[in-house]
């Protein structure tokens, strides 16, 4: 008896913790390092000034139709930290 509720309390807390590590909602308009860097720019044109002021010249490159937001920042030498910046800043506009 006593091994069967052990084993129930390890299982719902291994549950409660799986539970907590999946997303429950994003905003719908959220930019995500994985967001495609042409689908930025088409949403939101605004977003090419703060990508001109990173060092991204995004607008007129040919693989930013195929390359998304961190793989372009990468490509430019821009560290992790330098990303998330971005991305925080991207959010804000």
């Amino acid at each position: 008896m006593t091994k069967k509720i052990t084993s129930t309390k390890k299982f719902k807390r291994i549950s409660r913790q799986q539970n907590q590590a999946v997303p429950t909602h994003r905003k719908p308009n959220k930019i995500l390092p994985e967001t495609k860097l042409s689908e930025l720019l088409s949403k939101n044109p605004k977003a090419a000034e703060i990508l001109f002021e990173s060092g991204m010249h995004c607008v007129g490159c040919a693989m930013a139709g195929s390359e998304n937001i961190e793989q372009g920042c990468k490509a430019h030498g821009m560290s992790k930290k330098q990303i998330d910046e971005l991305i925080k800043k991207l959010n804000r506009k």
